[in-house]
């Protein structure tokens, strides 16, 4: 019985992780299944509404079922204290500054902050609402959220300039593709930061995680620390339900 239980799993594994259609022989491979077996499974999966099939293709996709409990568990997701929970360890694992930051009334707000490793003087502290533009915080933001959310607060910074969004387009298409931004001395002189999105159930960025150090070379593109702050991000951002 828990064998069975087990390799269901894997086949309802198998139609999560396709994100489209799938046939018969694509899920037994990505079961690990024999296609009788996993045609087996398929059978009682779709009788209790977990899968379907579609019957012009006759391929598999999860169904109704899936997709309730799928949304009940994101329910009780609470994002944000999740992530500060899992923030904080991470600071003091890496021993480094950190925070985390939220979308507020007049743009990224930063509501938790955690010091460690060598001190340094900064005027960082909660509730410091963090520029669209010129921090890494902001820039993340900016990158992943809708156009509608940030519009007010980019042309409240940018002013009469008429192309300072346009002048955004090059270096925000590099944020997205890689999931990060990094700015030296822009926010506060004598600091850098690297920051990334935590994505929620729409792609869109629900927190953002920041890292900030006096040394350039610690937080580098391929440094230690920027490797790890990704996988945290995007290992969070899958438990959050994103796609990307």
């Amino acid at each position: 019985m828990i064998k069975s239980v087990v390799k269901m799993g894997d086949v309802l594994d198998a139609l999560a992780e396709a994100r489209q259609d799938v046939g018969l022989s694509e899920i037994a491979v990505r079961s690990g299944l024999q296609s009788g077996q996993a045609h087996k499974y398929l059978a009682s999966m779709i009788e209790i509404g977990i899968a379907e099939q579609d019957p012009r293709t006759g391929k598999y996709r999860l169904g109704p079922a899936a997709l309730k409990v799928g949304l009940s568990a994101l329910a009780r997701q609470d994002i944000l204290s999740t992530t500060q929970s899992a923030v904080k360890a991470f600071c003091e694992d890496q021993g480094l500054t950190g925070h985390v930051a939220v979308w507020g009334p007049s743009g990224p707000v930063i509501v938790a902050l955690y010091r460690a490793g060598s001190p340094f003087v900064t005027t960082l502290g909660l509730g410091v609402v963090a520029p669209l533009t010129t921090s890494a915080t902001g820039l993340i933001f900016l990158a992943f959220s809708s156009p509608s959310l940030v519009k007010s607060v980019l042309e409240g910074e940018s002013g009469d300039a008429p192309t300072a969004t346009e002048a955004m387009e090059g270096r925000i298409a590099e944020i997205r593709e890689t999931r990060s931004a990094f700015v030296s001395g822009t926010m506060i002189p004598g600091l850098c930061a690297r920051s990334a999105p935590i994505l929620n159930l729409q792609n869109e960025v629900a927190c953002s995680v920041t890292l900030v150090s006096s040394s350039e070379t610690v937080l580098t593109r391929d440094s230690e620390a920027t490797n790890a702050l990704h996988d945290l991000c995007r290992t969070l951002s899958s438990r959050f339900g994103a796609t990307i």
